[in-house]
């Protein structure tokens, strides 16, 4: 009997060091263990009946430590945290925020006492100190491992068997069990550990499969590209209100995680079989963004797969995979929505190829509005003096010029920046020019200052900027928002720019540029911003990153008539408006409206509120810097709700709730919240959430 037990006890050094030494094939090793493993049955009729009765009389064990199951568990678990610098909530058993030697002597006194609900109480104090989110950075396999080896030589019923350490569950835990957890170990998959070996008493962390849904993946896409694009399709629109913002985004979101394809498919072509587009305007439909998040949504699937279709397998392999990855990124940047369209036939009709316009060649083609043959750029400021109607350089509007002069952007003494002759005395300027029934009539206001542009290098940054009228302006900067230094020009101009020296490398400037007109108005905050100056490294390698200044003025974008947007000709250089007007920037492709309330500005909730308080009433199309230089209202305007369903608001007490059918939501967690990732949060009182 005792060879036998010398016998076992050799094969098992043998196989825990091929385990760990070796590449031998797993199946063989369990066979040997288990072949080990049955050498302790012997017949009876092999050994004298004395033999026999001495072997089933109970043999007299001496406990060394008290046996604890979970103290087995967090011993393995800190130990394995300890080892190879995988922190854990867990194995951080003093709470000092890093798991060293101090926390395995901690928990190696529990394990020595065998207090089971001590271990165990580190696992779940109140609730699991581990989640979901977390939980694979516990070391469960290494928590196996330690309980198997504790457990070694015990049979169901035995005082130190339990069935989570008998991992082949055949009522014994032998070599075969020690030869399966260190293989556990091996791979190191705590998910698989933990799922199968801790699920109960924890709860499984495994997501239930998301219900595939290829035309919601399409329709999310093709919603989110429009959002963020501001190019409208009615396939897009799917609260039918003529504009795609965050709310369509989260229907199109609410439908996908309902797999709700039907309906989603829908947006597309009605039951009537009426389509949501025509071979006019399919290209306003942003397919290759629908094939992108279809590709995301079916990548690993294949033929038969209940998350393939046929659509998103860009290359037609049969498996949606890298390569189709691949290839739908390369369809995106190339944003060729024909080409993408065709991956959606059938079901979709098929269309022509749509006809490429050619700016420049005389005829006005689809997508032009203009066409003169002359691709020049016809503007004030190009020290040409211009007179009669031009089609722009990329055909998109025409020009009426009837300039006096020409002297650039900057102007001269003897003409404007805005091409008029000056005469002897400057004029003062004072509220800009009425108009259009409704522009003029506001009240004086300093220049405002706009459109900056900087351009730091390791020498000197140059920033440029405009303001609404002559003006002279200045510049404080420093390397905190208290500035310290200044740059202050003389000359009364409309572009300005200022050259400083003397910057240190790789440090964060802050700028604040101040305004003052002829008429001795002063705005001491006309515009603010900060640049970083290149590191000493960069400019040691030549590779100085580039940064972009603010927007054009001169911005086109698609209407939902397709139409072009355009600075109302008869308000051109109007910035000052009365209460009560209704102005719209040109540069946005939401097309806010906003009401000018006190000299401040309240934007326009919706088309009904817009119905409702302003019909008949004229909006003014105007410059960006004419919505921007009136602050902004917030909360409750004639008594009734202004924000419109998918506003983010944020009372007092730091919540965020989402605006739903009128209702307002609380956004519970961190990761609900990402799904509004760029969204502004609007700051309001307590009164006003009260009204939701």
């Amino acid at each position: 009997m005792k060879n036998i037990f010398k016998d076992i006890f050799f094969s098992f050094i043998a196989l825990s060091f091929v385990v760990f030494s070796s590449g031998l094939n797993t199946s063989k090793l369990i066979a040997k263990a288990q072949e080990a493993d049955n050498q302790e049955i012997v017949s009876n009729e092999e050994l004298p009946k004395d033999t026999v009765e001495q072997l089933v009389q109970p043999p007299v064990v001496e406990l060394v430590k008290p046996y604890s199951e979970w103290c087995s568990v967090l011993l393995g678990a800190v130990s394995y945290a300890k080892d190879q610098g995988h922190y854990s909530n867990l194995a951080d058993i003093n709470n000092d925020e890093v798991v060293d030697l101090s926390d395995w002597t901690w928990v190696s006194e529990m394990y020595g006492s065998g207090n089971d609900a001590s271990c165990y109480s580190q696992f779940m104090p109140e609730a699991p100190i581990f989640t979901c989110y977390d939980y694979k950075e516990i070391g469960w396999c290494q928590g196996l491992l330690q309980g198997v080896k504790d457990s070694l030589g015990s049979q169901s019923n035995d005082y130190n068997y339990n069935e989570r350490f008998d991992l082949n569950s055949d009522g014994a835990i032998n070599l075969t069990d020690t030869v399966l957890a260190v293989q556990l170990v091996d791979k190191n998959d705590q998910a698989k550990c933990y799922e199968e070996h801790f699920v109960p008493p924890f709860s499984s962390c495994i997501e239930a499969p998301k219900p595939y849904a290829p035309w919601c993946s399409a329709l999310l896409g093709i919603v989110s590209q429009a959002a963020n694009s501001g190019v409208y399709s009615d396939v897009a629109d799917i609260n039918n209100d003529e504009s795609v913002n965050l709310s369509d985004v989260v229907l199109a979101t609410q439908m996908q995680d309902t797999a709700d394809d039907a309906h989603c498919y829908q947006q597309f072509e009605d039951p009537q079989g009426q389509f949501h587009f025509t071979c006019e305007n399919y290209t306003s439909v942003g397919w290759c963004q629908g094939l992108v998040q279809g590709v995301k949504d079916s990548t690993g699937s294949k033929v038969g797969d209940s998350n393939y279709n046929d659509i998103y397998d860009i290359n037609n392999d049969g498996v949606i995979n890298l390569t189709d990855v691949v290839l739908v990124a390369q369809l995106d940047g190339q944003n060729d929505q024909a080409a993408c369209y065709a991956h959606y036939q059938p079901p979709m009709p098929q269309c022509p190829a749509p006809v490429v316009a050619v700016c420049g060649n005389g005829e006005v083609e689809t997508g032009e509005v203009c066409d003169d043959g002359n691709t020049n750029t016809e503007i004030c400021g190009d020290n040409e003096v211009n007179n009669g109607t031009f089609c722009n350089a990329t055909c998109t509007t025409t020009l009426t010029l009837a300039e006096t002069c020409d002297a650039g952007t900057e102007g001269s003494s003897s003409c404007t920046p805005q091409c008029t002759v000056i005469n002897p005395t400057p004029p003062q300027p004072g509220p800009s020019g009425g108009g259009g029934g409704g522009g003029g009539g506001g009240v004086i206001l300093p220049p405002n200052a706009y459109s900056s542009s900087i351009a730091p290098l390791c020498q000197q940054t140059t920033i440029n900027w405009q303001t609404s009228n002559d003006s002279i302006t200045w510049l404080v900067y420093g390397t905190d928002q208290s500035y310290g230094q200044e740059v202050k020009e003389s000359v009364y101009k409309v572009s300005h720019s200022v050259v400083l020296t003397g910057l240190l490398p790789g440090t964060t400037y802050y700028y604040q540029i101040k305004t003052q007109g002829s008429n001795g108005l002063v705005k001491a905050d006309a515009l603010n911003g900060s640049f970083t100056t290149p590191t000493a490294q960069q400019c040691a390698s030549g590779i100085i990153p580039e940064v972009l200044g603010t927007k054009e003025e001169a911005c086109r974008f698609v209407k939902p008539n397709d139409g072009i947007a355009q600075i109302d000709k008869d308000i051109m250089n109007v910035f000052d408006f009365p209460n009560g007007a209704l102005i719209r920037s040109v540069c946005d492709p939401n097309m806010s409206i906003y009401v000018l309330v006190s000299g401040k500005k309240f934007h326009i909730p919706n088309w009904q509120y817009l119905y409702d308080h302003y019909f008949g009433q004229r909006i003014f199309n105007v410059q960006d810097i004419a919505v921007y230089q009136y602050p902004d209202i917030t909360g409750n305007v004639l008594g009734v709700k202004i924000y419109p369903n998918g506003t983010l608001l944020r009372g007092k007490n730091k919540r965020v709730y989402i605006i739903e059918n009128s209702h307002k939501r609380y956004i519970s967690s961190l990761a609900e919240l990402k799904k509004y990732a760029g969204q502004q949060i609007i700051d309001v009182s307590d009164s006003v959430l009260g009204e939701y």
